[in-house]
């Protein structure tokens, strides 16, 4: 028995050939289904109402949606408006944690950080499936990785720079002391 998403595309496009004028008949032929199926999806479709803003009347998409809708996105790891919050926040959070960074790999790692939390986010909600209805590995998932690789090695990078500045901040203020006392006492003496 088919179900999910398989199913919905077969009743759809059963509703669509039935709309071109095809007889229950050629549409079972074309759908490699019974006949009875093939009435039962047409009757399905027929059967659901228009959702607002979505489809008209005649169940075909509405041209020209709402602004700033997200009918079509998936996981949103592409989308400006679905990252840019995700990004911001880990812009706030990588300059607490490493004030010295610079902007160009501020942005880069902020941004790598979000599409990973939003990808990650996404994943969660396929209760653990990583693999569309055929057997195909999201794209999204390999995405993730590369960008969860290359977050690691920047924050590798940047957690190594911020503790060699650590080691030799010491020791800066220990020769601005020692510059200090020695300059003092020369012009003391003359």
């Amino acid at each position: 028995m088919t179900t999910g998403p398989v199913l919905d595309r077969r009743r759809a496009r059963a509703h669509r050939l039935r709309a071109e004028g095809l007889s229950i008949r050629q549409i079972a032929e074309r759908l490699k289904v019974s006949v009875s199926t093939a009435h039962a999806d047409i009757r399905a479709v027929a059967e659901v109402a228009p959702l607002p803003n979505l489809q008209g009347a005649d169940g075909r998409p509405v041209a020209g949606a709402e602004g700033g809708n997200s009918r079509a996105m998936t996981h949103g790891v592409y989308s400006e408006r679905r990252v840019a919050p995700l990004r911001e926040k880990h812009v706030a959070e990588l300059r607490r944690d490493y004030p010295r960074l610079d902007g160009r790999r501020l942005t880069l790692l902020a941004d790598r950080l979000a599409r990973i939390e939003a990808a990650s986010a996404w994943l969660d909600q396929q209760d653990g499936l990583v693999r569309d209805e055929n057997g195909e590995i999201y794209a999204v998932v390999k995405a993730l990785e590369t960008w969860s690789t290359r977050a690691e090695v920047l924050l590798a990078e940047v957690e190594a720079e911020q503790r060699k500045h650590k080691r030799f901040e010491g020791l800066e203020g220990y020769l601005e002391n020692d510059d200090e006392e020695g300059d003092g006492g020369a012009s003391d003496d003359e």
